[in-house]
């Protein structure tokens, strides 16, 4: 991945954090496209990029994680 893409991508996943933390937070969905019906998996294209991010949730313990970044190259 460039590396102006790579800070772009790396931008958008702190804002992702921040809105989605805030949104968990205040008992709302996180930012995305839900994946299952367990609100667990949800997954977000980078604006204007080619990059897909599928990211899970875990409330309990108020954590993002990203197992899977796609960039379409």
């Amino acid at each position: 991945m460039p590396p102006d893409l790579a800070t772009r991508v790396t931008d958008f996943i702190v804002i992702l954090a921040r809105e989605g933390g805030t949104a968990v937070d205040a008992g709302k969905e996180p930012p995305g496209d839900p994946m299952d019906d367990l609100g667990v998996r949800y997954g977000v294209q980078v604006p204007g990029e080619p990059v897909i991010i599928e990211y899970t949730v875990y409330r309990d313990i108020r954590e993002f994680r990203i197992p899977v970044l796609v960039w379409f190259h």
